[in-house]
């Protein structure tokens, strides 16, 4: 399992092999932080997966990267970093994980830095395919 990593073109399709593991079938919460809006959280409870996560590798820019499609939007996060080194400005992606969660710190396009957090929620085992985008969730 990993613990914490910087997302590189050579980790990227670890790094969404657990993604899928912690999230295919489960109900999350996303606590999204912007500063530039002030660092005031936006939080979307009984999130889904709408689409497997899907990654790419663009080896002629050498960017590797996914995007997570939920119920919420597309979460597009990418990196042009080789080796996994700290970045302690977060210019690439650095994730961490805990049993039933993770954050991902990273700057936007404009500069600007982003905290998401992928919270599992308690009580409930998975969500339906069926059912996807009903909001009926089964224990």
């Amino acid at each position: 399992m990993i613990d914490e990593c910087m997302l590189t073109t050579k980790n990227y399709k670890e790094v969404v092999k657990h993604l899928m593991e912690m999230l295919n079938g489960r109900v999350f919460t996303t606590v999204i932080i912007n500063e530039d809006f002030g660092l005031c959280p936006d939080i979307n409870q009984g999130q889904v997966l709408k689409n497997p996560i899907k990654s790419y590798h663009d080896k002629n820019v050498a960017v590797a990267g996914f995007d997570i499609h939920d119920s919420h939007g597309i979460w597009c996060i990418h990196t042009d970093l080789e080796k996994d080194q700290y970045d302690p400005k977060f210019n690439n992606p650095y994730f961490e994980f805990k049993k039933d969660w993770f954050t991902v710190r990273h700057r936007a396009g404009a500069g600007n830095l982003l905290c998401w957090t992928f919270i599992l929620e308690k009580g409930f085992r998975g969500y339906k395919r069926s059912d996807m985008g009903q909001g009926h969730w089964f224990q």
